[in-house]
């Protein structure tokens, strides 16, 4: 058996060249026809060569699982992409060089989202989306950045970005799970496709449809009891958490403030440490005495709570993080110039009740973050 010579894949037309290499005539002679030259390469055993491809070199190609769901409308096995695509071509009504150009077309797209500036808001939109771990929704993204990403519809465009990372972020934080997203995504396409129309109303309208567990977009009411309440620390994977806390940070910036670049790599730090037995007792009257462990448990749910964390760019020395609470504040505020920390200036003790009005005040900034609409509201819309 031949072996594949080892392409580098580094342009979208070489890839292009590769996934139609087929023996059948027709597709052949549309080549001739364009008088589009193929690399020399022999034809000899290739869907055994498309097959060792399929199965080595999947995770290279992301462009092409994106387009063929988009394209198919369908759920796609990662391990047959070129010979999915191959049928996909041979099955359709346009020419070998129109799907080229199309598929050139959707690859300047999708490599756009990949080097964009985390400094615009389609950039720091990719990013959250990379940090949630759903890339999922890329088909759908491919479609609204090729409509919608221009000047004339960016109040558009920036709506569906919204209404996505709000879906996406509130979900996370009610630990709804994620594994129905690839059939999800697939609807929601047939549904958009049906219409022609990928615009921020159709897409908000599909989310605001979803009522089962596997799809809803939780509303305000549901979004606080469990921002409230889930040990954030231990229940979030820690770069979904560091995301979080970044927007909270950037949205907490006030113009009488100065602004902070927040950079990538800020530690998360429990501000009453997960050791607190020594330098944070529990002051309990003597009536209350006979309630020590049950304080005891409900200040170890507490310390997880989003209330007690906060960035710093960088750790504290271990005896002043897991020291009292007035020389760890003094710390921080004298190495960090971060906005989620500026308001410890003027707390003198931190405890239970702290943390539970932090909890409250930073949710009302997710909310103003993530925002969603009411259901009334979205049929108005």
């Amino acid at each position: 058996m031949h072996v594949f010579p080892d392409f580098a894949f580094d342009t979208l037309e070489l890839l292009f060249q590769i996934l139609l290499f087929s023996r059948r005539q027709v597709l052949l002679r549309q080549w001739e026809q364009q008088e589009i030259l193929l690399p020399d390469v022999r034809w000899v055993q290739l869907d055994e060569l498309l097959e060792q491809i399929d199965n080595t070199v999947p995770h290279r190609c992301g462009i092409l699982h994106n387009y063929l769901t988009l394209m198919l409308a369908d759920e796609v096995n990662a391990q047959k992409l070129f010979t999915t695509f191959r049928d996909h071509v041979e099955s359709g009504t346009a020419d070998a060089a129109k799907q080229m150009a199309l598929f050139r077309h959707y690859g300047d797209v999708y490599r756009s989202m990949e080097e964009l500036p985390i400094t615009t808001r389609e950039g720091m939109f990719i990013y959250r989306l990379d940090q949630l771990d759903t890339t999922t929704f890329y088909p759908v993204l491919l479609e609204v950045f090729k409509r919608y990403r221009n000047p004339e519809h960016r109040q558009e465009f920036d709506q569906v970005l919204l209404d996505l990372e709000s879906y996406l972020v509130r979900r996370a934080i009610c630990e709804l799970t994620t594994k129905n997203y690839n059939d999800l995504v697939v609807r929601m396409i047939k549904q958009l496709r049906a219409a022609d129309d990928f615009s921020s109303q159709p897409i908000r309208n599909f989310l605001m449809g979803q009522t089962a567990d596997t799809g809803r977009w939780p509303d305000d009411d549901e979004f606080r009891k469990s921002w409230m309440s889930m040990p954030f620390y231990k229940a979030i994977k820690r770069s979904k958490g560091r995301m979080i806390l970044e927007a909270l940070e950037i949205a907490s910036y006030q113009g009488k403030t100065e602004k902070v670049e927040v950079e990538r790599k800020l530690t998360i730090e429990h501000l009453m440490p997960v050791s607190w037995e020594k330098h944070w007792p529990i002051v309990m009257n003597a009536s209350e005495s006979q309630q020590v462990d049950g304080a005891a448990d409900r200040r170890n749910e507490a310390i997880h709570r989003i209330g007690n964390l906060t960035l710093l760019t960088k750790e504290l020395n271990p005896s002043v993080s897991n020291g009292p609470w007035l020389k760890k504040r003094d710390e921080i505020l004298k190495h960090s110039a971060l906005n989620l920390n500026r308001p410890f200036q003027n707390v003198s003790t931190w405890d239970e009740a702290a943390i539970e009005l932090r909890s409250a005040a930073l949710f009302d900034i997710a909310k103003k973050i993530w925002p969603r609409v009411t259901v009334a509201e979205a049929v108005v819309a």
